[in-house]
Order: structure tokens, then sequence, then C-alpha cells
């Protein structure tokens, strides 16, 4: 007993003397990751917290399941948009920026407010914006004479709607990040161009955009690891609805796990959504590499 005793303490000793972060990783971030791994090849019963082995079962289900299937779509879509559409529009603001170098820091200073407001906040303010009566969308449809939407209550404008809100809250970070990789090319490649007479679209397509590959390497995988784990603005906004139109992956394995206390499922969709992770970053980086 005293042998058991003094060896936890030794490992208490030395838990102690590593720094803060590591202990607050090992506690916060690889712990509960090893623990949702183990959950996945079981049963868990949260009220008695007894644990079953039951190997693949979780994961034979969780590729069968109607519901995650159609989430995992969801996701697929929203990542699509988001990720494709704001790359692109991120991108050609950042040049557009730095071409107007004056004014170039309160455009900026504009567009990177969305990006330090929370999400619940942002969330709300498009909700009223979507509001099908009194949104400021619809009275903009109004002018026109066009018949007013149903931006979050239609199932085919619902995903597309929030996409659009997500896509340009995190617009203001990609266009710093680019800011900061077209900086960083020199401009005599730009003044040996202009010398043997290249127009603008050519300055963009032979210089900037290869340039600035490992940039946007970055920022698509970024922006796909972000599009991949959206939850709370589905859960602002629509909570998963209508008819699941916005249910994505993540939220799903917030319903199973919080909603139906199927822990030991819900943890076998993280995994499983974990390897999606890993396989499209690996295939952006090899795509980007190559």
């Amino acid at each position: 007993m005293k042998l058991k005793k003094t060896r936890i303490k030794k490992y208490i000793t030395a838990i102690l003397m590593l720094s803060p972060t590591i202990v607050f990783f090992i506690l916060f971030v690889y712990y509960p990751i090893v623990w949702g791994f183990r959950l996945s090849f079981g049963e868990f019963n949260l009220l008695s917290g007894t644990f079953k082995f039951v190997g693949l079962e979780n994961f034979k289900r969780v590729i069968r399941d109607p519901v995650v299937l159609s989430s995992l779509k969801n996701t697929v879509t929203f990542s699509a948009f988001t990720v494709i559409l704001g790359t692109i529009i991120s991108l050609l603001l950042a040049v557009c920026i730095e071409s107007i170098p004056k004014y170039g820091g309160t455009y900026k200073f504009i567009y990177f407010i969305p990006v330090v407001s929370p999400m619940v906040t942002v969330a709300m303010v498009w909700l009223w914006l979507y509001e099908p009566r009194i949104g400021y969308l619809n009275y903009l449809l109004s002018l026109l004479r066009i018949p007013p939407k149903q931006w979050l209550h239609d199932p085919s404008l619902a995903l597309i709607s929030i996409a659009v809100m997500s896509m340009w809250k995190g617009l203001g970070f990609h266009i710093v990040i680019f800011s900061a990789g077209i900086k960083g090319i020199s401009k005599e490649f730009y003044e040996a161009a202009q010398i043997d007479g290249a127009n603008n679209w050519q300055l963009f397509r032979y210089i900037t955009l290869p340039l600035l590959s490992p940039v946007i390497a970055f920022v698509f995988i970024t922006s796909t690891i972000g599009a991949f784990q959206a939850f709370t603005q589905m859960n602002v906004m629509t909570k998963g609805g209508p008819v699941g139109a916005t249910k994505t992956i993540v939220y799903a394995i917030y319903e199973y796990g919080f909603q139906f206390y199927r822990m030991s499922y819900a943890s076998a969709i993280a995994v499983l959504l974990f390897i999606i992770i890993m396989i499209l970053t690996l295939a952006q980086l090899k795509l980007f590499r190559e």
C-alpha cells in the first residue's frame, strides 16, 4: 500500500514539473481525443458509467445511418461553397486592397471586424437580415418587386444562406493572410513583366497566383477544416432544419451525444469526421505541393 502511494506521488510530482501548457494539452486536448477513440469501440452508459466493448459495430451502423449520410452531404455542400467561393473572393479583394495602399489599412480593418465578432452575435444579426417579414434582404427585394424569400425556412435556400453568412464572416481573416503574401512578392517581378508589356491580368495570372500558392494552400486547408467543423451558426439560426437541410456532421454528433445520450455512437461519428478531415488535408497538401 505504501509503495502504491509512493508511485502515485511520483506521478503527481512529474506532472506538476511539466510546463502548464503541456499539462493543458494533455488534460483538455489529447486525453479527450484518446477517450473519444475508446468510446467509439464500445457502448457507454452515461448514467451508470459502465463501458462494454463492441468492436466495429458502431462504425457499421454509422456508414448505414441515413441521418449521418445526409449530414455528411450537407457538410460537403457547405464546405465546397464556403471554401472555394470564399477563397476566390478574399484573394480578389486582397489584390484590390493592395492596389490602393493609401486606404488598404482601413479596408482591412473594416473587413476584419466580423472575424473578431462572436459567431453567436453574427448569426443573430444575420437571423434578422434573413427574417421573412421584416428582414432587410426581403425589403431590398421588395424594392425590385421580387417576391420575398424564405431564406432559412426553405430547404433549398437554408444551407446556402448560412454558407453565405459564414463566408462573409471569414473574409477578413483570409484577406489579411493574402495581403501579407502579396506584400512578400518582390516588386522587381512586376516591374520586369511590365517592361515586357504584361497587362494586369497577366501580372496576376503569371506572377501573383503562382507565388501565392503556399498561402492559397494554407487558406484552403484551414478553411476546409473549419467548414467541416461548422456547428454554431446552424444551432443558432436553424437548429439543423428545416427538415434536416442544415444539419451538418458536427450537429449530428451533438444530437446523438447530448440529446439522445448515445455517447459511443457520437464518438464513432467523430472518429469518422477525423478520418475524413485527415484524408482531405493530406490530399490538398499533395495537390498544392505538385
